[in-house]
């Protein structure tokens, strides 16, 4: 199982990344909101879901986007 965050801050195309808490590019943690531990991306992704609402997510592991997934947009 992984700890998953939600950097807060978004990036320039007002994106919102997910990272894993082994991935290089995770925001300090005053940025970042814990969403929980997951044994696979999906779930954590889902979950992601329901704690934004609305946010455009990228699922990103040691700076590479793997998945993008695009909520209520």
């Amino acid at each position: 199982m992984k700890r998953y965050y939600l950097d807060l801050i978004p990036k320039t195309n007002q994106d919102h990344e997910l990272h894993n808490e082994f991935c290089i590019y995770m925001p300090v943690i005053i940025n970042a909101q814990y969403i929980g531990d997951f044994s696979e991306d999906k779930k954590a992704l889902e979950e992601t879901s329901k704690v934004t609402g609305s946010f455009r997510v990228l699922l990103s592991f040691f700076g590479v986007i793997k998945t993008i997934t695009i909520y209520n947009i």
